[in-house]
């Protein structure tokens, strides 16, 4: 068993990783680990309305053996969550105008 280093992701779909980010994290032989990805903009999503989930493509590359260079694809059910986009701050009911 080794561990996984030099990782970089690649997701087609979000602009700022789409030529992939350099990740400092090490993934321990047998190990799954979950990382949190700050994104600087929302990613475009298709002009439906009620869209909250973005399917996404795309690999983590990695070295493993400090020698050897391997790559993962994204599971086909991968998707990004939107849960809140924008909110005013305003606490007003319509109805009243």
């Amino acid at each position: 068993s080794v561990s996984l280093n030099n990782l970089s992701l690649y997701i087609k779909e979000i602009p700022s990783l789409n030529t992939g980010k350099i990740l400092e994290e090490v993934i321990p032989p047998q190990q799954e680990i979950s990382l949190t990805i700050e994104l600087s903009k929302c990613p475009e999503t298709p002009n439906l309305e009620n869209i909250s989930q973005l399917p996404l493509t795309g690999k983590l590359t990695f070295e493993y053996a400090n020698c050897h260079l391997g790559e993962a694809q994204l599971e086909l059910q991968s998707l990004l969550t939107i849960t809140q986009v924008f909110s005013s701050g305003f606490n007003l009911d319509l109805d009243e105008f």
